[in-house]
């Protein structure tokens, strides 16, 4: 589990707007709101069906990806030296979505387990309750930053499909 967290944030380094910086910036606004808000900004109930359904359409994508590429290295099975370079640089893409959407279904784990975990803690502090929205909340919108960035992916990887010459 730690070389896929591990290799996944240092694949998503990249991807900083959509997977850091908007989650962030949300994340703080939703505690903002809980703070400055009487009631209790409730996001954990609504969230754990969409993330399965999700999760489980993110691991058949996994297979999709890995045939894709299996069949890239048959179809470009020779001895020229660009078909090799093609064929290396669409296996690091391979590995680098099977990555993100491996971390994306530990993610989708972790928001399941806080969703029942958290609200069920005794705490009714203020601040409490604006730090357990904003981490929440952070890790939610991570993991809708990660749909974003492998649907990005994919589109790459059917583009490429269309204008395959092989």
């Amino acid at each position: 589990m730690r070389e896929i967290i591990s290799k996944a944030w240092v694949s998503l380094v990249k991807e900083k707007f959509w997977f850091i910086i908007l989650p962030s910036v949300l994340a703080l606004a939703v505690g903002c709101l809980t703070w400055l808000s009487d009631g209790e900004v409730k996001v954990f109930a609504d969230v754990i069906g969409s993330i399965g359904i999700f999760s489980a359409l993110m691991f058949s994508v996994i297979f999709i990806v890995v045939e894709h590429f299996l069949k890239r290295r048959m179809d470009y099975n020779s001895d020229n030296e660009e078909d090799k370079r093609y064929v290396e640089n669409y296996q690091e893409f391979t590995k680098e979505v099977v990555t993100r959407i491996s971390f994306s279904i530990f993610l989708a784990g972790l928001i399941i387990v806080l969703a029942f975990v958290l609200p069920q803690l005794p705490f009714t502090n203020q601040w409490y309750l604006a730090v357990r929205n904003v981490v929440f909340v952070f890790l939610l919108l991570q993991y809708a930053g990660l749909i974003i960035i492998v649907v990005k992916d994919m589109y790459a990887m059917l583009i490429d499909d269309t204008e395959q010459k092989k």
